[in-house]
């Protein structure tokens, strides 16, 4: 087994990669504790129940590459440098490579498709992002009744809302704050690979708290699934998006609550003949914010 004090760290997609391969073209990492090992042998890959096959690709004229889930993990098979299989939620990658593979055709796949893959499916169950605040301003929410025709009197009616309502002013409507989602996570999250995404629909939606006129939110996100298709990824985000009221900015906020205003799970589906499918955010997430 491989002493690991006497592997090489390197900083990668704002991790650090702990590999028995030199990486020259990476920067240097202080050893710690790895988001990636990656280790290598030149025994053959281990007989494993293999599931239906994720994908296809070709990495070059006369290679290509298949994707099939394991019961730990994955594993891709090149047809020049043999077989990586990733394991431990995407932390551990073990190439089996065979005597005729090139050691820089390796080292290109594990930095071109595998360490992104790994990547992605290592964030699954954790907060990825949070996105900028959005103000949801009256002339917003006014737009939206028009676009709509939902012109119920406690989302345009300024004066009526301030003094019927134990809101203090008119409040967006719930669709309205649904539809922002679009918006919010653009900001927060970016997805490279495929080569279009489109939402195939809400698993749960629940509006907690109003949103006034006036208000901030923002929207926290996590990587709640990820299931490989036929023929696309289809990734779940958990997502709340958090309002801050402009009364409670100002320190006179009637309710004095910071409660999520939107709960929900948005299902998208990542068209792509098995390219590499990368969540880059956007917006780190900062420690101890709302």
């Amino acid at each position: 087994m491989t002493n690991p004090q006497t592997m090489n760290s390197y900083h990668v997609f704002g991790g650090v990669l702990r590999s028995e391969l030199a990486f020259p073209e990476l920067d240097v990492a202080e050893r710690g504790d790895p988001d990636w090992t990656l280790t290598v042998t030149f025994t053959p890959a281990p007989d494993v129940p293999l599931g239906p096959q994720l994908g296809e690709d070709r990495v070059d004229v006369d290679v290509l590459v298949h994707s099939y889930a394991t019961p730990s993990g994955f594993r891709l098979v090149y047809d020049d440098t043999g077989v990586f299989d990733v394991s431990e939620g995407g932390r551990a990658i073990r190439w089996h490579r065979p005597p005729s593979a090139d050691l820089e055709a390796g080292r290109l796949d594990v930095l071109g498709r595998v360490l992104a893959l790994a990547e992605l499916r290592g964030l699954v169950g954790r907060e990825v992002s949070i996105s900028d605040w959005l103000v949801v301003t009256q002339e917003r929410i006014n737009a939206f009744a028009d676009t709509t025709d939902d012109h119920q009197w406690i989302h345009v009616d300024v004066e009526r809302a301030t003094a019927e309502t134990p809101f203090g002013t008119t409040i967006a409507h719930g669709f309205l704050t649904l539809s922002l989602l679009s918006g919010l996570m653009r900001n927060a999250v970016t997805i490279d690979g495929p080569r279009m995404t489109l939402n195939y629909g809400f698993n749960r939606v629940r509006f907690v708290s109003p949103v006034p006129s006036g208000s901030r939110i923002r929207a926290r996100v996590v990587l709640g699934r990820l299931d490989d298709l036929a023929d696309s990824t289809q990734v779940t985000w958990n997502v709340t998006v958090v309002p801050v009221c402009a009364k409670q900015i100002t320190g006179v906020d009637p309710t004095g609550k910071n409660d999520p205003d939107c709960g929900l799970q948005l299902i998208a589906g990542m068209v792509s003949p098995f390219s590499p499918v990368v969540v880059v955010p956007q917006k780190p997430v900062p420690v101890g914010v709302l």
